[in-house]
């Protein structure tokens, strides 16, 4: 007779740990018939096999389970502006999972599986196995720290780094997000590609279309008094200074940015921003307002109007363009993922190379 434990399967046993993560941002996609999800701008590389990898829906499309290969599953949410997709994809036998990097461009076809959310062990009290006593034992919890390798001394390092850069920048990013969506829903339009770095090495951007027209947006995600400078010296990129620290210039990552958009999308005009969040004083602001126009082409705004500054927001320097009456091409949300990565990848687009 077969026993309780034989029925469950095999990655499920603790000689073979479940690793159910969500530390990594997918976003759905649509193009030529094709319906499925992708890595966010600038993720990390993960295995997928051909032979495993499969979409677990539960009862709903709004929960889904991505798995690259037997043993790994990453949670996937959805937004407002894709429940189209993931209703497809819901509806469909077979989705499309989909890869971008600077050396290779995979594409995969994926099955569809319904209520099969029961694949992964996301409760603790399930048995599993016997013990010498003849004991039943249940199998290690999900996050269990016993569940999985320790990690190295260096990988609690950069973990501990990533926790401490994430921490200061995510509630000026936040800020700075939310003032971003804020005009798309006013005056429509779309967020093409959102990246967010969990290091210095180059600060949270967005390309946007916002009514007719398209942005790339630098968060400068950080509080306190500035200094402004965009003069590069020695080979070196042109810094802000506070009375304690310095930082490489947003407006000089907005710069890089348009630029390397402008070149890999030629059919349409794009413009660049660098939104400061309300902490965020620049006290020559006066002065470099004429080079950050002239110079860089870059509009610096701010989430909220502040006595300390001749800086418009955001929100009103958008009233402030003229009505477009033009044709908005329609872009390829695959290729625009694909031109972030190749951005973010590159090692010459980064304002810190340490």
């Amino acid at each position: 007779m077969a026993t309780k434990c034989e029925s469950i399967p095999v990655w499920f046993r603790e000689e073979h740990p479940i690793e159910v993560r969500e530390d990594i941002s997918f976003s759905a996609f649509s193009s030529d018939g094709e319906v499925g999800i992708m890595p966010g701008a600038g993720e990390a590389d993960f295995e997928v096999k051909a032979d495993e990898v499969a979409f677990l829906f539960g009862k709903s499309k709004n929960e889904l389970c991505f798995m690259p290969h037997f043993g790994l599953f990453f949670k996937v949410s959805f937004d407002s502006e894709e429940e189209s997709v993931a209703t497809r994809l819901f509806e469909q036998p077979t989705g499309v999972y989909r890869s971008f990097s600077l050396i290779k461009d995979e594409r995969f076809s994926v099955p569809v599986y319904h209520d099969a959310l029961s694949m992964i062990p996301l409760e603790s009290d399930d048995e599993c196995s016997i013990d010498d006593e003849g004991k039943e034992t249940p199998p290690p919890l999900l996050n269990s720290p016993n569940s999985f390798p320790k990690d190295t001394e260096e990988e609690v390092k950069i973990e501990k780094q990533v926790e401490k850069f994430i921490e200061q920048t995510l509630p000026y990013d936040n800020e700075i997000q939310t003032a971003v969506d804020a005009e798309i829903e006013k005056y429509g339009g779309r967020v093409c590609s959102r990246f967010r770095p969990g290091n210095n090495r180059l600060y949270s951007f967005d390309f946007v279309q916002i009514g007719k027209r398209f942005f790339t947006i630098v968060y400068a995600g950080f509080a306190g008094d500035w200094l402004a400078d965009e003069d590069a010296f020695a080979g070196e990129p042109p810094l802000w200074f506070s009375e304690k620290d310095h930082r490489v210039s947003p407006v000089f990552q907005a710069v890089k940015c348009r630029s390397f958009f402008s070149k890999e999308l030629p059919q349409i005009m794009i413009g660049s921003i660098v939104v400061l969040p309300k902490k965020c004083v620049v006290i020559n602001d006066e002065e470099m307002k004429e080079c950050w126009h002239d110079k860089c082409a870059t509009t610096v705004v701010r989430t909220k109007k502040i006595n300390e500054t001749v800086l418009r927001t955001l929100h009103e320097y958008l009233a402030s363009l003229p009505v477009d009456d033009i044709e908005v091409p329609e872009l390829d949300v695959v290729e625009l993922v694909g031109i972030s990565n190749r951005f973010t990848m590159n090692q010459e687009n980064w304002i810190n190379k340490d």
